[in-house]
């Protein structure tokens, strides 16, 4: 049985079918259908939602939004 996630979470889903990676926020978790959960996730650089099956999905750990773009200068 493939792992539960809850909305925010951040996931690594790999596509197969074009052979890519994706680093997504779960936005939306759909019942489950033949004991399989589906999800809504996003990848912050497309304009759309994925909807997945929850084994195609591994939990990394978040990134912090604000620590990405600073720079060594900023005094925070």
């Amino acid at each position: 049985m493939s792992e539960d996630f809850s909305v925010g979470d951040a996931v690594a889903y790999h596509d197969g079918t074009i052979g890519v990676t994706l680093t997504c926020q779960v936005v939306k978790v759909m019942p489950a259908e033949r004991s399989v959960r589906s999800y809504h996730i996003r990848d912050l650089s497309e304009l759309f939602e994925r909807c997945v099956r929850g084994d195609t999905l591994t939990r990394i750990a978040p990134v912090p939004a604000d620590g990405i773009f600073k720079s060594k200068g900023d005094a925070s």
